[in-house]
């Protein structure tokens, strides 16, 4: 769960049991000296409250049952005579009222003191190797390490509490935040009794390589500890750099791994499928995708996707264990017929490639000539395939198209021509053609590939508003007649203005011998004609009318030294208007420097204010737009690119996500100068102020560059995981309850550093209360309810307060690198009173603050 406002109340509950009777130990079980010498006498000691009827004391010698005393009574001693040096005694006392009981015990060891844990022995290696001192981490995956080794406690290998262990970097120290690059901390190392301790963990590609350093420390239930280090060389192995190997290929049937031929069938769809292996030396696992083009002998592999000639599967099935890869097409059944061929790539992840190549003969039954037939058809504007709806203008012709599939079942070039009528509601298919009503097209466009077809016409700014319909026709070459009919809603054009403007201008400015001369104007008028006129060293060259917007020369009607002039002829409301440009081939520009008009540096979407905000746990997108052009023409501009900088660092930095990012390719609009660069900013980008620095180069490398900052807001976010549950099950009355699994993970997804308020009350209450939890028989004090940030014991955690909260110096820093936020775990401690029944439940509150 992800809290914008840094919070957390959580609903856990406690089952009491044993309930029934008022029996308890007002003074717990308790042997005495701590640490009895030789000849000390040891005593058992208790005191007991409720409807005791009898009490009954088992003694224990080194885990066997010593001696039972009925009806006992506190305190009951052992002579030092009985025991000798190193035996454990165990006193256990048992409490009934004839229907219940209840126990505790204490045990001491016979000759000792608290001496501390002594580490025997550490070793740091891989988690399979109990051998060399060194490690090799690959470039991918986690590795598994460990330290272990052997630990004991002069007051016997009981007394140990827990084993932990610390691996840092050279660079970083012990007591340094858990980093996935210098720092782990493995806080529960697995031990037993026979002094035998094994700490394990996993390194990630981020950790560093060099000098590694395993601290262990272990600790006794008397809080004494000890501690052991070793150290270890880390290595790095370097991402595979060699291609797959595509080893074979075949193309046939789906399910038929034998002869080299496939028959379509005469109507529907037929499976077909490349497959083979495929293998890479760095292991399969580094073959990223395969991939498989199936074209006809006529097609190409780079040509694009249709039912009759080509089909690919960009997703093909692989096998890492074994290398075996299977590539699906699905064929039409008037897919051609003749030679087939399946070329199969495979890309490993340094984007190497291997390719290879199989054919088959594809066969089709001879079956009778059908009647073609659309699969598709629709009428709208010529670069619209989506609305039904057209919208004429109001001052030319308005072109539309109806598009579409025709198929036969002998295959698209079967087809023998396509024509369109298109027609206003009051009119008909068969009407003669006028501007108002009736247009035709008797040459659609249409491919013999694919059996894509698109028939065309202009309908001029007065046409009659309503419904439209385009009704196309086809016949094949067998004279077989189908048509198909689409309609759509067409709607008048904005009222006409009564004046207007010419600006003609040829580009490029400085042509090239190479290249196309685009003569373009605009328009601010009621234009109803257009007529071009383009003169070659003052001789008229061609006409062209009518026209809806540009005019091009093509080079190859151009020679160098040649003076070509546009004049535009524009008519409309009884006015008619002229202009002209004019350009001289192989001319050389000035290479003006270009001009960077303006900077602005805030979030996408945003054009307005100069701050920009970052999104908690993930990447906000920033940008710099503006204006660029250039006097040579904007076609001159090269690249535009641009860094986003941190005032920490400088613009030539290098990247990295708290501080700098780049764009080497920003987007750049050559007719209005427009551009924009943006990149994703990680949620842990430094605070305070940022600036984007454009830089702009032409096509002689003339730099122009500049800048513009903004200041980048602080982030206070944390984020605990979904599914977090408080449960302490089941617990008896004065009974203390603490477990690893009893925890709040919490992680810092901001960019600023934070403490932690805890607080907690009982269910309905309020953050004041004295009471941390209510039960079906009375509550549990606030004091009773106990939290820390270092497992260990009960006695060590710190009590939640009556009146506010507590707060914790967590230092909960952001995140250096990668994707992981950082975070740290909140420990939860209970104790039980004696007076407590039935189901107990609580609020928990956990607060991030700034620190």
């Amino acid at each position: 769960m992800k809290l914008g406002i840094l919070g957390l109340m959580l609903l856990f509950l406690l089952v009491l049991t044993s309930l029934v009777s008022s029996l308890s130990f007002t003074s717990k079980v308790d042997v005495t000296p701590n640490y009895p010498g030789f000849k000390d006498d040891i005593s058992c000691s208790w005191a007991g409250s409720g409807d005791v009827t009898s009490t009954t004391l088992y003694w224990y010698r080194n885990g066997v049952l010593y001696d039972t005393i009925s009806s006992a009574t506190s305190p009951q001693v052992i002579s030092w005579k009985t025991h000798s040096s190193g035996q454990t005694w165990n006193c256990s006392v048992v409490l009934s009222d004839g229907s219940s009981s209840i126990n505790d015990w204490d045990l001491v060891l016979i000759g000792s003191t608290n001496s501390a844990p002594v580490i025997n022995s550490a070793e740091f290696n891989d988690a399979s190797d109990s051998g060399d001192e060194n490690i090799t981490i690959n470039y991918v995956g986690t590795h598994a390490v460990r330290c272990f080794g052997t630990v004991t406690d002069a007051n016997g290998n009981y007394d140990l509490e827990s084993v932990s262990a610390v691996l840092y970097h050279s660079s970083s120290s012990v007591g340094d935040v858990d980093d996935q690059s210098d720092h782990y901390t493995i806080p529960f190392c697995s031990f037993n009794y026979s002094g035998d301790y094994t700490c394990n963990t996993y390194m990630t590609p981020s950790a560093l390589a060099g000098t590694w350093t395993c601290q262990v420390t272990a600790v006794d239930q008397g809080a004494a500890s000890g501690t052991k280090t070793d150290t270890v060389i880390v290595y790095k192995i370097s991402p595979p750099d060699n291609p797959p190997n595509i080893t074979s290929v075949e193309f046939n049937d789906v399910g038929d791994s034998g002869d080299e031929n496939i028959t379509l069938p005469e109507s529907g769809t037929y499976p077909v499928r490349c497959f083979g292996y495929a293998n890479d030396v760095d292991g399969n696992s580094a073959i990223t995708s395969i991939n498989a083009t199936f074209y006809h002998q006529s097609s190409s592999y780079s040509a694009s996707d249709n039912p009759t000639y080509h089909y690919s599967n960009s997703s093909c099935s692989y096998t890492t264990s074994t290398g075996y890869y299977e590539c699906m097409a699905t064929f039409e059944y008037y897919a051609a017929n003749e030679t087939w061929y399946c070329n199969v790539t495979a890309k490993d992840n340094t984007s190497l490639t291997d390719s290879a190549i199989d054919s088959v003969v594809i066969y089709k039954p001879v079956i009778p000539p059908i009647i073609p037939y659309f699969s598709s058809l629709e009428f709208n504007d010529v670069g619209d395939s989506g609305d039904e709806s057209i919208t004429l203008t109001s001052i030319q012709t308005k072109p539309v198209r109806c598009f579409g599939y025709v198929v036969d079942n002998e295959g698209p070039i079967h087809i023998d021509s396509l024509n369109a009528t298109f027609y206003h509601s009051s009119s008909s298919s068969s009407s003669s053609n006028n501007n108002y009503v009736h247009y035709t097209n008797s040459s659609c466009y249409y491919s013999s590939s694919t059996g894509e077809f698109g028939c065309e016409t202009y309908l001029w700014f007065y046409a009659t508003p309503g419904t439209w319909y385009c009704n196309v026709t086809v016949i094949d070459n067998d004279l077989n007649i189908n048509s198909s009919t689409d309609s759509v809603v067409v709607s008048a054009g904005p009222p006409a203005d009564v004046s207007f403007l010419a600006n003609p201008f040829i580009t490029p400015q400085y042509p090239s011998r190479t290249e196309n001369l685009v003569c373009s104007w605009t328009e601010s008028l009621d234009v109803e004609n257009r007529t071009v006129y383009w003169y070659k060293n003052g001789a008229l060259d061609r006409t062209e009318y009518p026209i809806a917007s540009t005019s091009t020369v093509l080079s190859a009607d151009t020679k160098n030294g040649e003076t070509w002039n546009c004049t535009v002829l524009l008519a409309g409301a009884n006015l008619t208007a002229t202009a002209s440009d004019l350009v001289v081939i192989g001319s050389s520009p000035p290479n003006a420097i270009p001009v960077i008009s303006s900077v602005q540096l805030n979030e996408v979407g945003d054009s307005g204010d100069e701050s920009l905000l970052l999104q908690a746990g993930t990447t906000q997108p920033m940008r710099c737009f503006g204006t660029v052009t250039d006097a040579d023409g904007n076609s001159d501009i090269n690249t535009v690119r641009a860094v986003f900088y941190s005032s920490l660092v400088l613009d030539v930095s290098p990247d990295a996500p708290r501080n700098h990012y780049s764009n080497s390719s920003c987007s750049y609009d050559t007719g209005t100068g427009a551009y924009e660069c943006s990149v994703p900013i990680y949620f842990y980008a430094n605070p305070g102020t940022w600036s984007c620095k454009v830089y702009v180069n032409d096509s002689v490398s003339n730099l122009a560059f500049s800048s513009d900052s903004a200041t980048m807001g602080t982030l206070l976010a944390m984020d605990i995981p979904d599914g977090t549950n408080i449960d302490f099950g089941g617990m008896v009355v004065n009974e203390q309850k603490i477990s690893p699994s009893l925890n709040i993970s919490i992680f810092n997804i901001g960019n600023v550093l934070f403490d932690v308020d805890v607080d907690t009350w009982l269910t309905g209450g309020d953050s004041s209360s004295a009471n941390s939890l209510n039960c079906t028989v009375n509550n549990i004090p606030t004091s009773n309810f106990k939290s820390s940030f270092t497992y260990g014991s009960y006695s060590s955690y710190t009590s939640m307060l009556i009146s506010g909260y507590y707060r914790y110096d967590a230092n909960l820093d952001r995140q250096i690198s990668g994707s992981t936020p950082t975070h740290k775990t909140l420990y939860l401690g209970l104790q039980t009173p004696s007076d407590v029944q039935g189901i107990c439940s609580g609020v928990i509150s956990v607060l991030g603050v700034a620190s």
